[in-house]
């Protein structure tokens, strides 16, 4: 953040790697056309680092303007300190233009913080030419037939060793073990935290449940630790329960011809009720920017003014048609474009049935927490009960302080 050396200014943007391409880049030349005065510099930190980043690049005291933020995150940080709130005409635009759920994600101890951006939902993506060689004309409706499926699916090379995944879960990152969990408990009628965030309500008989029925997938030996969502597009995974909808360009970029004839997408097979998990993203101002009326200015021309040229604002346009994320303005929503792209078109269908991940204070630590656990009763280290009792007694202390 600072001065340019012509007497403008220029205002560091941060955003994680995957949310930046040279068409976000376009869209800071159109605006610097329009406004002169105003430069941009852009930093990228890959997500894994993301947060560290932004934690440490603000107590150095000289830290970018505006962030590009995971709503989990947006407690922490704002009880910290770090970021500032947005001017009253940015708070009423947010609340009458949005959906329900991004306002969710962008208000943070009752107050709205920020604009909201993406909207991810969770959903199950097959192999359709798998599933049909196997003799399925549809994919599962519910996690038992999830379950008869996978094992049917699954194949073992001479060396005893899976070839074909029948399903593939992702362990080592939080969101893709903690998230589809979470959608099954939600299914089975359990809670993740009890009202207030006083305490971790996964000690329930429809929590543990969830979790054995995750497990099961382990001890029939339809996956196991080395399956990985990512080899999806080469062929050798049958199921997964995947997170945004972003994945489609990587997805396309193998596939390329054959994307529609393999990839289906269909809800996450329930236990008891249709339920998925849904986590928001949002812009926000660092509260030691020099110029936040310059920051809210850009922000609001990027995510609330309609573009002339596509009816639709400039964000969403970039969310759809760039990363393939749902964007979250209602003139965005209405448009069409989702609907033209059907692997988009169905997260977008299975929204009403998303619960939003909770915000809450640490909520990156607490996330952790969890995944290790489930990752142990997954790998046969712990019962599921032992886990997710285990799960509680290191996150309660945690809620304990920040929630008294």
């Amino acid at each position: 953040m600072g001065a340019s050396a012509s007497g403008g200014i220029t205002l560091t943007i941060a955003m994680h790697s995957q949310a930046y391409t040279p068409a976000f880049g376009k869209l800071l030349d159109e605006y610097h056309q329009l406004h002169p005065n105003v430069s941009f510099k852009v930093e990228t930190v890959p997500f894994a680092n993301y947060l560290n980043k932004i934690l440490i690049s603000h107590m150095s005291g000289n830290p970018p303007d505006i962030y590009y933020l995971y709503s989990l995150w947006g407690v922490q940080l704002e009880r910290a300190g770090i970021i500032s709130r947005p001017p009253a005409g940015i708070v009423d635009s947010v609340k009458s233009d949005y959906t329900n759920v991004a306002v969710h994600g962008v208000t943070l101890d009752n107050a709205i913080w920020g604009i909201p951006t993406e909207i991810d939902d969770y959903m199950l993506v097959y192999n359709k030419k798998l599933l049909a060689q196997a003799g399925y004309k549809a994919p599962p409706a519910t996690w038992a037939q999830l379950l008869a499926m996978a094992k049917k699916l699954t194949r073992y090379g001479a060396n005893g060793q899976i070839t074909q995944y029948g399903f593939a879960f992702l362990a080592g990152w939080d969101s893709a073990v903690v998230h589809p969990y979470l959608a099954l408990l939600w299914s089975n009628g359990g809670s993740y935290l009890t009202p207030g965030f006083k305490s971790c309500a996964l000690n329930s008989p429809a929590a543990v449940q969830a979790l054995q029925d995750e497990v099961a997938l382990f001890r029939e030996k339809a996956t196991n630790s080395s399956a990985s969502v990512f080899n999806f597009p080469a062929g050798h995974i049958a199921m997964e329960i995947i997170f945004p909808s972003t994945f489609e360009p990587q997805f396309k970029a193998v596939l390329k011809g054959q994307f529609n004839a393999t990839v289906g997408v269909a809800p996450i097979p329930r236990l008891k009720t249709h339920k998925t998990l849904v986590y928001t993203w949002f812009w926000g101002v660092d509260s030691q920017s020099q110029h936040k009326a310059a920051d809210w200015a850009f922000l609001r021309w990027l995510n609330m003014e309609v573009s002339s040229r596509t009816h639709t604002t400039r964000m969403g346009y970039y969310l759809v048609h760039q990363i393939a994320a749902m964007p979250s303005n209602r003139v965005d929503l209405a448009s069409g474009m989702v609907q033209r792209d059907p692997f988009l078109r169905a997260f977008a269908a299975d929204l009403p049935h998303a619960v939003p991940e909770p915000n809450v204070d640490y909520g990156e630590e607490i996330k952790t927490i969890l995944m290790n656990h489930i990752e142990a009763a997954w790998f046969g280290k712990e019962s599921p009960k032992q886990a997710l009792a285990r799960a509680c007694a290191e996150i309660n202390p945690i809620l304990r302080q920040n929630y008294p």
